[in-house]
């Protein structure tokens, strides 16, 4: 499977309940990506993907539910248990320093993934966005 998740500087994914990928450019970057694939999401991401092009299926876990060649967004959960079925990661980094509850706990180069793409682009409510792709 592929992982999507955006981040903060320390690794932060949501704070006091509240997401941290809230960007209209990065879901229109992300649809993008995941093109005629499925994405999985949980109900506590189905808000931000209501009128993007992405075929995204909420479930209540979908690291769980997405099979080898389907994608999995999370920002309200841990993926470490689910980490032998990570093929290639999505790092979405906001580069800001924000507060948070949750960090990702998942780290690819510990896990013997390497970095294959770095590219940095402006989003909607952010100057720069650095999407990074990390495949086994």
């Amino acid at each position: 499977m592929t992982l999507i998740v955006c981040v903060s500087d320390g690794g932060g994914m949501i704070y006091n309940n509240r997401r941290l990928s809230r960007d209209r450019v990065l879901i229109q970057n992300l649809s993008e990506l995941v093109g005629e694939g499925t994405l999985f999401i949980s109900d506590f991401s189905a808000p931000l993907f209501v009128n993007s092009e992405v075929s995204a299926i909420a479930v209540s876990d979908p690291l769980f539910s997405a099979g080898e060649a389907d994608f999995a967004f999370v920002e309200d959960r841990g993926a470490s248990e689910y980490k032998e079925k990570i093929r290639r990661l999505v790092i979405y980094r906001w580069n800001r320093d924000y507060p948070f509850d949750m960090a990702f706990d998942f780290d690819p180069e510990g896990e013997g993934m390497t970095l294959s793409e770095s590219v940095d682009f402006a989003g909607y409510s952010h100057e720069k966005i650095t999407r990074e792709i990390w495949r086994r």
